[in-house]
């Protein structure tokens, strides 16, 4: 026994058969076993169906990229480009736009929509809309849609809905209907639109219904092949079509072609027109709040008829696939392609297919404007049992018109004339309008193209919306016969819900001078219940349950009525409005383009800071070491309209804002617009922030250049100079002892003469250093003058109160009564000028101000006096390194600086040998000096400057104690 798949069209879904081999039966067992098989096949298809949840079979492809023209599996290695594909490649250029292209978009379509009027022209266009509850009924012979469709006054769009396009029972709800009824019904409207009217000389859809027949092999009129459309064999030659259908559009280069949209559902599966012709299943499950890519979408369109036509021939084409078919096929395209050659043009093209179980909607465009019709999107939203199966919902379809939205909203809203009936109709449109959602590329969310309903330009809302009159029935058919539609329209339930802003808030409606649509004996003018012997008529109550409401500053009604066409229960309505749509006038939009970007950049301008400097160069004068200059005033100036965030850098942009020599102040702030805000900037020269000796070579110049970051605003340049005064101060002990002069008239020639002298102070016969020639030649004047002024008898008891044990005096504080001194700092400035300018000391100078201005003048030195060498010996070890620091003091220093050495030594060994009865120590003095001969790397820790201090005192205990 085997088992094989097939896909009868009775049912719509894939059953399970047994197939028998000769001779053989199907046991029980494997027949039990297939019977629950098929059971759970058949539950996971009414699953799917049901609400789109389950995942797709292994090997299934679904998916629009794997369709044909027909919605039919392409062959493997077919290459046919899909609209789907296309319109990634649409993306992809939208995405690879150059700047001034997205620069249009934006202006077009983004934040400066308002302005659109600037840049466009409207263009004229008319739309027809119709909806029709057909009663589950496919269009029978002999119909005709020139009445709905007002095809003498042709309409630039055509938007055409259906109720009830198939019978509202639970397998057309669960499982779908294959797409057939809703194929017959657009290839109607398709005759009526493209044929109209040299069709109907030659005798328009009857002569196309012949044409096909004798295609399938039979006599005009005559049956479908043995078992009708449902039958296996139907079904194998519908599969047989489906394939030549294929390979024709492979031929033709595929795509997808009008009437057969490729939709996909949250589930990824595909569920259009197009899916219905081979086994697609459309239902609000799967359909609920998604949005499918409709015909025609994506740049292959443009200026491109997409032609339905092929559709409509594979669909109502011959059901048994023989060799002769296609020779037969070709016949009858060469006649179809006579007949427009005699006047039969095609005038519309279809853009846009959408089935959700009964609901229906089409939108048809004229052929010259199709190629204005961009990012067309469809969306389906099921509000019926369990509030998303498809029986009861909407279909809506979006789309872009030159640079106009359109959204055209086809619904079938839950039914009833109970009390509180009404309530639930209007909730089911405010559903609709929350769930309705069109998906976007990212080129198009760029664009700012619409999602939802409300964000549409116009918007049409058609469809069976079931509101009825809240009169008795008796009032009614009373009214109806008068013809006295105000009384009606006073008591509609969808003109009293609007009233309370229960419904449609803003939405507008035509005059309703027509009869009640609802509800007909079929193939009748006569109302149900009219006739009360009727037997098993139940009776009704006529009402307006089809109804067209638009909103949309453009969109003005010019017609609304009905037609007198009497298939179902219902009378079709129809609507025809005058629109206009947004065209860009390429002229008008460089022109705004032009305004926009010097706006731009006027509101650039305006958005930033625009500061602005004065003084551009700041002049400090003339610079003493040791001395800040007074504070030079630089102002930044805020001329713009918003305020200024400032900071200055380093031109670098890694290091301190400026240089150490300068102090500036603030070094950020903010300035309010049109403010003023003034930095101070000033200079202090010291060994440890500038290079004196480096200085005095670039002839005494001290320039810098300031960086003012204005936050949005740029960087500013300032420009800093200042005249440096030569000092003593900074300068090597070689370079001071080669002068007599002072050092205030040092050139950079002078000092560039001056070399090391520190090699000619060694005894020519012993080699080495000779004690008094070091001290002789090799001690700047400078020193000498301190130590002078400081060993003179009336000096000699201010040193005591200069090295006590807190050093006090060199903090400038008398260490006797705690009051405040003179200022230690301008005291030493005044020394120091005396120095360099050979002048005398002030009167009054103490002993302590020249003892402070000597230790200023060691710390000042480039090169310590005492060695790298001495400071690491002693740091090690102390106890142990002790004696041999002390050698190398002795024989490690150059001439210039142990002459320096020793002059302060024995110096310094006569003040603690005078002072000792006034309390002057080694240990307070040592404390001093070791802060300022082991150079600026000395002060460290408190454990090894402890011990240099040690050290230091140990030498001057050593010269005391000789």
């Amino acid at each position: 026994m085997r088992v094989s798949l097939r896909k009868p069209h009775i049912a719509g879904i894939t059953v399970l058969k047994p197939i028998e081999h000769q001779g053989n039966r199907w046991p029980k067992r494997q027949a039990r076993m297939f019977a629950a098989t098929q059971e759970i096949f058949r539950a996971q298809q009414y699953l799917r169906k049901w609400v789109g949840k389950a995942a797709p079979q292994a090997g299934s492809n679904d998916s629009p990229s794997s369709r044909g023209a027909l919605g039919s599996p392409k062959k493997e290695g077919t290459t046919s480009p899909t609209s789907a594909e296309a319109q990634s490649r649409w993306d992809n250029d939208q995405e690879e736009e150059s700047p001034r292209t997205l620069l249009r978009r934006k202006v077009i379509r983004g934040e400066l929509r308002e302005l659109r009027s600037e840049f466009t022209d409207t263009l004229d266009l008319s739309i027809h809309v119709a909806t029709w509850n057909v009663n589950g009924r496919r269009p029978p012979d002999g119909l005709e849609l020139d009445e709905l469709l007002d095809v003498e006054n042709p309409a630039d769009i055509y938007v055409v809905g259906f109720q009830e396009i198939v019978p509202l029972n639970a397998n057309s709800v669960l499982i779908g209907d294959m797409g057939e009824a809703a194929a017959r019904w657009e290839a109607l409207i398709h005759e009526t639109l493209v044929a109209y009217p040299a069709d109907k000389e030659s005798g328009g859809m009857e002569a196309q219904k012949n044409a096909d027949e004798k295609l399938r092999g039979q006599e005009p009129g005559g049956d479908l092949p043995e078992g009708g459309p449902d039958s296996e064999a139907a079904d194998d030659a519908q599969r047989g079509d489906d394939e030549r259908g294929v390979e024709n559009e492979e031929k033709k280069g595929g795509g997808a072609k009008a009437g057969a949209e490729i939709s996909r559902g949250e589930d990824g599966r595909g569920n259009d027109a197009a899916e219905r012709s081979s086994g697609g299943l459309p239902n609000g499950g799967s359909e609920t709040g998604g949005t499918e890519s409709a015909v025609g979408t994506g740049p292959e369109a443009d200026g491109t008829s997409v032609d339905s036509t092929d559709l409509i021939e594979t669909l109502e084409a011959d059901w048994h696939a023989d060799a002769s078919a296609k020779e037969k096929l070709d016949r009858v395209e060469g006649e179809r392609d006579l007949r427009a050659a005699n006047g039969a043009t095609r005038r519309y093209v279809q853009v846009a297919s959408k089935q959700m179980v009964g609901v229906h909607v089409c939108v048809w465009v004229r052929k010259e404007i199709r190629k204005h019709v961009r990012s067309v999107q469809t969306s389906a939203v099921g509000v019926g049992l369990l509030g998303v199966l498809g029986n009861k919902g909407s279909v809506s379809v979006s789309l872009l018109l030159h640079e106009s939205t359109l959204c055209f909203v086809c619904s079938h809203l839950t039914s009833g004339d109970a009390e509180g009936d009404e309530s639930r109709r209007s909730g089911d449109v405010s559903e609709i309008t929350r769930r309705t959602y069109f998906t976007r590329s990212l080129a198009e969310q760029q664009q700012n193209l619409p999602a939802t309903i409300g964000e549409h330009d116009q918007r049409i809302w058609l469809g069976d919306l079931n509101y009825r009159i809240a009169l008795p029935d008796e009032e009614v058919r009373e009214a109806v016969k008068k013809q006295d539609w105000e009384t009606l329209v006073e008591s509609d339930q969808l003109r009293l819900e609007q009233n309370a802003k229960q419904v449609f808030v803003d939405w507008q409606e035509g005059k309703i001078d027509f009869a009640p649509t609802y509800k007909y004996c079929p193939g009748t003018d006569r109302y149900v219940g009219t006739d009360p012997i009727a037997e098993g008529e139940k009776r009704r109550t006529p009402a307006w349950c089809d109804r067209v409401l638009w909103k949309g500053d453009y969109l003005t009604q010019l017609k609304y009525g009905r037609a007198e066409l009497r298939t179902g229960d219902h009378r079709p309505v129809k609507a025809r409005f005058a629109t206009k749509a947004d065209v860009i006038v390429p002229e008008k939009l460089e022109a705004l383009l032009a305004k926009l970007r010097a706006k731009a950049d006027a509101d650039e301008m305006n958005s930033r800071p625009v500061c602005s400097l004065s003084p551009q160069i700041v002049h400090l004068g003339d610079i003493r070491y040791g001395v800040p200059t007074p504070p030079q005033p630089l102002q930044i100036h805020n001329n713009g309209a918003v305020r200024a965030e400032f900071a200055f850098v380093d031109v670098g942009g890694s290091g301190p804002p400026c240089p150490p020599w300068l102090t500036v102040t603030p070094l950020k702030g903010e300035v309010a617009a049109g403010e003023v805000l003034e930095v101070s900037v000033s200079a202090r020269v010291d060994s440890a922030s500038v290079d004196v000796e480096a200085v005095i070579e670039r002839e005494n110049a001290l320039e810098g250049i300031l960086v003012l970051r204005v936050h949005g605003g740029g960087d500013h340049f300032v420009s800093v100079t200042g005249n440096y005064l030569p000092s003593s101060w900074g300068l090597r002990l070689t370079k001071l002892a080669a002068f007599s002069e002072p050092v205030r008239g040092l050139t950079r020639v002078d000092l560039g003469r001056v070399g090391d002298n520190d090699g000619e102070v060694k005894n020519a016969v012993t080699g080495q250093v000779s004690k008094e020639v070091a001290m002789g030649q090799t001690v700047p004047k400078e020193v000498i003058r301190l130590l002078d002024h400081l060993m003179q008898p009336e000096q000699a008891g201010g040193a005591d109160s200069m090295a006590t044990k807190d050093g006090d005096a060199a903090k400038g504080r008398s260490p006797e009564n705690g009051e405040e001194a003179e200022d230690p700092e301008a005291a030493q400035a005044a020394v120091r000028e005396s120095l360099d300018t050979g002048a005398d000391f002030p009167p009054g100078t103490s002993g302590r101000t020249a003892l402070a201005a000597l230790f200023s003048f060691l710390a000042a030195l480039p090169e310590p006096l005492l060695s790298k060498s001495i400071l690491t010996a002693i740091e090690a070890d102390f106890a142990t390194a002790k004696r041999e620091a002390v050698v190398l003091v002795e024989q490690g220093l150059v001439p210039s600086h142990y002459g320096m050495y020793e002059l302060l030594m024995t110096s310094f060994a006569e003040l603690l040998n005078r002072g000792a009865e006034k309390g002057l120590s080694s240990q307070a003095l040592a404390s001093e000096l070791a802060d300022v001969i082991f150079g600026r790397s000395g002060v460290k820790e408190d454990k090894r400057r402890k011990q240099r201090v040690q050290f230091v005192k140990q030498l001057l205990d050593d010269r005391t104690n000789l």
